[in-house]
């Protein structure tokens, strides 16, 4: 996620079993060649914002992830989340490797 090329902010999930999920979440900013006005509460505020959506997220997820079974219902993508598609099947493989 990109705010208007100077923040820059990198959420990953990774399921390690069905109860535990590591989650990473990176802050970059783009380095300044001016200085911007009220640029640290922007960031800060931009920063809370997006903790409370992680840990939306991460109840979200959690949830999810607790109700998989490789028995259960296959998810629906819409045609633009091939990547997404592509980066679960990555997981699945991996995970199934000794």
């Amino acid at each position: 996620i990109s705010v208007g090329g100077y923040i820059f902010l990198l959420q990953q999930f990774d399921p390690l079993s069905a109860a535990q999920t590591d989650v990473g979440f990176s802050l970059m900013t783009a380095r300044r060649n001016r200085r911007i006005a009220g640029s640290p509460a922007l960031l800060w505020a931009h920063l809370r914002g997006e903790k409370q959506v992680l840990d939306e997220d991460i109840v979200a997820l959690e949830h999810l992830q607790r109700n998989l079974r490789k028995d259960g219902m296959r998810a629906f993508h819409g045609a633009y989340e091939h990547r997404i598609i592509a980066a679960h099947q990555r997981y699945l493989d991996l995970m199934d490797r000794p």
